[in-house]
């Protein structure tokens, strides 16, 4: 990642460029290189995408999911450097590879919210760190969805049987139709590896008649994954529209999730692989319903005691 500047009357100190820098470099990727350069003009930080050609491909999508990670940092950190700030997100095509600005309108202090929020920007586990096994709290997942502050994006509990059941089917098919990616195998690892914890094994033995009905050819397979669906939450996180500028607010409301599960004492795991299958992303909107996009699933569980 590169930081330039335009010109000399950007106004920004040394100290004010290097916070905006380091949210910026805390934001998670699982690229070898970061798909974002960063630009500060006269209050105002710009974000750029490199290699925007491959937006509209499943792979582009996510490198602005990646993107939208990044913006949520970078606003965050400009509201603790005093700033009320806006967030102008790019598609008027005067500069195709835009993804967003972030404008410094006027000073006020970050609330103590906020400021919790950019504290956890360093603290967090890694992207890819596995949460801890936890008591699941509907208070603690109701007060998640509610930090969601990205427009035009939703966090949906999965919690319905059937659509644990359809999700499941999705996530085995992914599997066995990624084998071989290292990222989508970490990713669904904990749902596919045997598990026999009594919870999901009640869950489970509930959910067999289901699959029996429906003649379900991995019938085991997919009752142990829909059992842990049902067990743990896993937020679903949605968008109303499917430009890319709905892919970066989805990148967004996956970093704000993180950021605040952490302030929670709760640790969020991004699941967005499986969503490069075509029929696993279609097969989630069909249960979503009408004009929902669906992006990432979130798995919830305690903060990881060592990565």
């Amino acid at each position: 990642m590169v930081l330039t500047r335009r010109n000399s009357g950007d106004q920004w100190t040394k100290f004010e460029a290097t916070t905006l820098l380091n949210a910026i470099r805390h934001a998670p990727v699982l690229h070898p290189e970061r798909p974002y350069v960063l630009q500060l003009g006269e209050r105002a930080a710009s974000l750029f995408e490199l290699g925007p050609g491959t937006r509209y491909e499943r792979a582009g999508v996510n490198r602005l999911l990646y993107c939208g990670t990044a913006l949520a940092n970078l606003f965050l950190a400009m509201r603790v450097l005093g700033w009320r700030s806006t967030i102008e997100l790019a598609g008027d095509g005067t500069a195709p590879d835009l993804v967003a600005t972030v404008k410094a309108v006027s000073p006020a202090p970050a609330t103590d919210r906020e400021t919790l929020l950019h504290r956890q920007i360093e603290r967090m586990p890694p992207y890819w760190a596995e949460p801890a096994e936890w008591v699941p709290d509907s208070a603690a997942v109701a007060k998640l969805v509610a930090s969601n502050w990205c427009p035009g994006t939703e966090l949906r509990l999965l919690s319905d049987r059937a659509a644990a059941m359809e999700t499941a089917r999705l996530v085995l098919h992914a599997g066995r139709r990624m084998d071989g990616d290292r990222w989508c195998a970490d990713e669904l690892a904990p749902w596919l590896e045997p598990q026999q914890t009594t919870p999901v094994a009640q869950v489970a033995a509930q959910l067999g008649p289901l699959a029996t009905m429906s003649a379900e050819p991995y019938a085991d397979a997919v009752c142990s994954i829909a059992a842990r669906l049902v067990a743990d939450p896993v937020l679903v996180v949605t968008t109303s529209g499917d430009s890319p500028r709905d892919h970066v607010l989805a990148g967004a409301a996956i970093q704000n999730a993180r950021l605040a599960a952490s302030a929670f004492g709760l640790a969020v795991r991004p699941v967005t692989r499986l969503i490069k299958l075509d029929e696993v992303r279609e097969g989630l909107a069909r249960q979503l319903g009408k004009g929902v996009h669906p992006h990432a699933l979130l798995r919830i569980g305690g903060l990881p005691t060592a990565v």
